[in-house]
């Protein structure tokens, strides 16, 4: 995935970023792994939130925390 100046989160809608939010505390509530879950997500999810769910999952899949992954790929969020 290309990456632009503030990094593929800053790429997607508010209206995404709200889905993603929600994905991710359903993970959470679930007790699923979000670097599983969020992988699987952006697999079944077309487009941008597809690949913005893909790229957070891998991030965490290799130790990275979600807050770091957030603060570093966008400004905005």
């Amino acid at each position: 995935m290309s990456r632009g100046k503030n990094g593929p989160i800053s790429r997607i809608s508010t209206e995404d970023l709200v889905a993603l939010n929600e994905e991710i505390a359903a993970l959470v509530r679930a007790g699923i792994p979000l670097e599983v879950g969020l992988t699987e997500l952006g697999e079944d999810l077309p487009g941008r939130l597809g690949s913005v769910a893909t790229h957070i999952g891998d991030r965490l899949s290799r130790g990275e925390k979600l807050t770091d992954i957030l603060a570093s790929d966008s400004h905005a969020v």
